[in-house]
């Protein structure tokens, strides 16, 4: 089995400090606690936890918004920690993030077709045309007709929002996708669609997912496997396809008794 991702005894603190009392507090708990995973090349593999458990600067942390005080994040063997920015920058062309927002990912002044462009024109890829039949097919790709490559983001519903999310990550043709609450501000029935889009971009494209969530639901009906997060700290890993929540942890067990149980079709 080839590891596409890699994260060792990876730890993050964010250090507290008083304006008023001008010091630093600095036994603040970590966010992220001696934590380690691999993700293998091909998988969807999920990461959930309640609100605060240290999921999103896990996310964070691989796409390099914020920088770990101890551990390794290995990217097909290569440490993004010690790298140099340059070398990253070519690293990260293949592996890009959905945020949780989509709103906040797009500029409300600019098109749809700029947005999506926008990584191509960071990264210097093809020409002006090219470039421009790269972010049509991206609109394709996530099943949006390419009349929205004029369209403002004040004219899409939250849904088409995502969508155009998910194709300027995809526009890149990266290795890793990495989407942190992808769909929990949308409606279930639209959950769905994003959710069999994402497959089916999968198969396309051989795409590997971190996809970071608190609804376990969610997470069982997309992932392969599913690591849970509790406090900074990983808890344990099990395959989607064991149902027995008998011989999971304590913590999932209470997890799985506090999510409501809503079933995607």
């Amino acid at each position: 089995m080839t590891h596409i991702l890699e994260i060792k005894h990876m730890t993050k603190t964010f250090n507290e400090s008083s304006f008023l009392l001008r010091r630093r507090f600095d036994n603040t708990p970590p966010a992220v606690d001696d934590f380690s995973l691999s993700i293998a090349s091909g998988e969807s593999f999920g990461l959930v936890g309640e609100s605060g458990s240290g999921k999103s600067t896990v996310a964070n942390s691989i796409m390099g918004l914020v920088k770990p005080e101890a551990g390794e994040i290995l990217f097909e063997g290569h440490d993004l920690l010690t790298m140099s920015q340059q070398e990253r920058r070519a690293l990260y062309q293949e592996m890009q993030m959905v945020f949780q927002d989509p709103y906040s990912t797009l500029d409300p002044k600019k098109t749809v077709g700029w947005s999506i462009m926008e990584p191509l024109n960071i990264h210097k890829i093809g020409s002006k045309a090219e470039r421009k039949q790269m972010v049509l097919e991206a609109l394709t790709d996530v099943e949006l007709d390419e009349a929205y490559f004029n369209s403002y983001p004040h004219q899409l519903s939250g849904g088409q929002h995502q969508r155009i999310a998910i194709a300027s990550a995809i526009v890149l043709r990266p290795k890793l996708l990495v989407i942190d609450e992808g769909v929990s501000s949308l409606d279930v029935s639209i959950q769905a669609a994003i959710l069999n889009l994402l497959n089916d971009l999968k198969k396309k494209y051989q795409l590997t997912y971190l996809f970071i969530s608190h609804d376990l639901n969610v997470i069982e009906y997309f992932c392969d496997r599913i690591a849970v997060m509790y406090h900074g700290k990983l808890v344990e890993i099990f395959d989607s396809a064991n149902t027995d929540v008998s011989k999971r942890a304590d913590y999932t067990k209470k997890l799985v008794e506090a999510i409501p149980q809503i079933y995607l079709t």
